[in-house]
Order: structure tokens, then sequence, then C-alpha cells
């Protein structure tokens, strides 16, 4: 019996079935619903990096990469089809696989020249959506706060890692938040995560995703950056040695082309979902899970109790770049200004007094302009005046994490602050 030959729709959806079972003995690891775990996450991205790197179509030409002309590809393609048709001795079903691959390659050519559905020549570039802080004096109150305790938010556990937009494309790019002072555009890491950026099939392109890279191993941001703050060949080997970053994915910018940063929080997490089924597990990357707002107090303090930054609250029928608030722990200490740090402007040097009477230095701080402008006045006069900062947490080596600036307090002297933190 004759076989009939299969579409477009259903040959990728074959292809994706044979990806899928690729990895079916590699769970993806999410702490949150206790699937898989670290180890074997880790063996799951190095069996990933093992994988097909190009296009099935173009490895059935013998290709890497598309010609760069419709021309070059039908010299190709006929040369092949010489070889394979069966009226040349060849064999049928390799020659309607050639004559299926042909087609999705026809689809990538206009006017006879190659269409990338991106150009990464001149990237096209967004920054991240930015989260409100949320200042509670006393968070009892908050978590009954019908502003943010309702059926239109959900919340989310904050991550500790590096905060990524994810670029995916003919040539996908890996893009910090941070402006680069040399280039003026977003610092590109893409070679340290080469596993994050492989080649995926093209009808997925024109994605963009927001998520923060993190380490499989540790939750702490210090091993993330350790890895994302080196060169490329440093980068790999470290991951090599200790496993590769996951890139847990929150939030969907641009989906196959289409712009859906004007669409709700509530559509886009429906359509982030849809794409990360599509993709499947080519791309070590995992989606955030979200819970309705009225779980936020349980939790907050269940993050909280495991050393964590907090939670986000989320507003599900705001646009991307609204709608977004942070709430973490903090403490609040006061130092005395022992110098002054200078670098695009100036910051505050600050420190204690330990037990034995020696000044310890403890981090510095950036001020107001307001304030910094009093205090250029006269640098001298503001030395040894205490201050009150507030900071994420004291570190186990004393270190204040992301201090901030409160206020002077002009009530209290500096021989009043003492230095417990600090071995």
């Amino acid at each position: 019996m004759r076989k009939i030959p299969l579409n477009d729709d259903e040959k990728r959806a074959k292809k994706r079935e044979r990806w899928k079972k690729q990895f079916d003995n590699y769970p993806t690891y999410d702490d949150s619903n206790g699937r898989g775990s670290p180890e074997v996450w880790r063996k799951a991205v190095e069996k990933m990096l093992q994988g097909v790197n190009v296009d099935d179509e173009l490895k059935l030409f013998g290709l890497t990469s598309l010609p760069k002309t419709l021309d070059e590809l039908k010299k190709i393609w006929k040369a092949k089809m010489r070889s394979a048709h069966p009226d040349h001795g060849g064999d049928t079903a390799l020659a309607q696989k050639i004559n299926g691959a042909y087609k999705n390659l026809l689809k990538r050519y206009n006017n006879n020249t190659v269409v990338s559905r991106v150009s990464y020549k001149a990237p096209e570039q967004f920054h991240p959506a930015k989260a409100e802080h949320i200042e509670h004096e006393d968070f009892t109150k908050l978590w009954v706060d019908p502003r943010y305790i309702n059926n239109n938010h959900i919340v989310e556990k904050k991550l500790d890692g590096s905060r990524y937009l994810l670029y995916l494309d003919e040539n996908s790019r890996l893009l910090s938040r941070r402006i680069s002072s040399v280039t003026k555009q977003y610092v590109d890491k893409t070679g340290n995560c080469p596993h994050l950026t492989k080649k995926i099939h093209y009808t997925l392109w024109g994605t963009i995703l927001d998520g923060e890279v993190t380490h499989p191993l540790y939750e702490k941001s210090d091993a993330t950056t350790s890895i994302m703050g080196c060169d490329p060949a440093t980068a790999v080997q470290r991951q090599q040695k200790d496993g590769w970053l996951i890139y847990t994915v929150y939030d969907i910018l641009k989906l196959k082309g289409v712009d859906l940063r004007n669409e709700p929080l509530s559509v886009r997490k429906q359509k982030l979902k849809t794409f990360l089924k599509e993709l499947g597990t080519l791309l070590p990357i995992i989606e955030h899970p979200s819970f309705p707002s009225s779980y936020a107090k349980t939790l907050y303090h269940d993050v909280i109790a495991k050393d964590g930054e907090g939670v986000m609250l989320k507003d599900l029928r705001s646009v991307y770049g609204d709608g977004w608030y942070k709430v973490k722990k903090s403490v609040t200490q006061d130092v005395f200004i022992i110098g002054y740090k200078k670098t695009k402007s100036y910051t505050v040097k600050f420190g204690m007094y330990d037990l034995k009477g020696n000044i310890v230095e403890l981090g510095s701080v950036p001020v107001p302009p307001s304030v910094l402008n009093e205090i250029l006045k006269d640098m001298d006069s503001y030395l040894m005046k205490v201050i009150e900062i507030k900071a994420q947490e004291i570190t186990k080596s004393g270190a204040f994490r992301h201090p901030r600036f409160i206020k002077f307090r002009n009530d209290k002297d500096a021989s009043q602050c003492f230095d417990n933190f600090t071995k």
C-alpha cells in the first residue's frame, strides 16, 4: 500500500516528537513542584549540548547555513534529487524527505535572498520592566491590603539570579539590563551561555523572553555572577565543572515577531505557556511559577525562612513595564561616614567600630543629589557623622547588600555604632 506523504505541519509535529523523546529521561528541574533534581537537570543540559545544532533540513543537504541565494539552493536540491530519485536507482522515501525539506527552506527566501525574521546586526533592544519597591512599616497590613491582595494580582518568588532578556532568532542573543559605557548597548552575554542560544526552528524566531539566569545548584546570586561576570571561555569551563545555568522565564515581550508589550499580563502569561510547550525541551528554560495573591504572606515567610530575597506582586491587567511590585526583606542600621568614593559621582563610605575600638569599613552607599550637594560644600565636616541605611541583608562577612541611604541621625554619636556582624 502506498504511503501518503506528510504535509509540512505533520512533519514538524513528528520532528518535535523525536526531540521530546530524546529528553524524556531527563525531567526538567523545577524545585517549586519537586520535578527532577539539580543533578538530573545538569545531566539533561549536558545531553542537550551534544544534540543537533542545525536545522534538520539544512543537515539533509549537507549545509550548516542557508545559501545566500535561492538559485544556489536550487542547484544543491537538484543534485540531491538526481541521486535520490527512484528512476536513478534512489529511494522514494529519501526523495520525499528531500523535497519536503526543500519546500520548508523555500519559505526562508524572498526575491532570491534569505529572509531573517529579526536582524541582529542592529539588535532590536528593549529595557526590562522595572518593579516598584513596596515600603510597608508593618507587613501584616500589606498582606490584607486590597490594592495588592485581590483576584487581579498574582505573587511569585523573587529570584536571586541575574536578569537577562533572551532574544530567540536566527542568531539568538542574551542581553543584560545593564548598558555598556563603551558600546552604549545592553551588555551581550551570549557567549557565556551557548546552551541558551542554541539553534531553534525558524518558526519560533522573533521571540523575546524576560527572566533570570540562575544556577542549578546554588540559589544565591554569587554563583551566577561568578559565571556571567567573566569572559565566555572561563564561563563555559566553570559550567562544565559545576553545572550549566538555567533560564527561568516569567514574561514574554514578543512572540514570533508579534509585539505583546501592550497586552495585559494575563494574556502574556498564556502566550508564554503556549510558546514553552511548542519549544519543548530544546533549551534549558523553565517557567517561573505564579500563585494567587492570597498566598503572598505564606510564600513571603517561606522564602525568607530559606534565606531568600522576598516576593513579587504583579497585576494581571497591566501592560509590560507596569504593575510589578517587589516585597523584600530588609535591615536598617546606624553607621557613620568614614570617607568618600569617586566613580561617576561620589558615594559615601561607611563603617562602625569593632569590639576593640577599631574602625571597620563596611561598604559605600549613594546619597540623594540634594544631600550630596550639601556634603560637597564641606566634605571633612561630615566625617564621623551618623547616618541610617537600609540594606537587603547583612551577609556573614558583615557586608551590607544593596545599601540605601535613609537619613542623617543627628541625635546619635559615632561612638554608639558598634559592628557585631564581622568576625
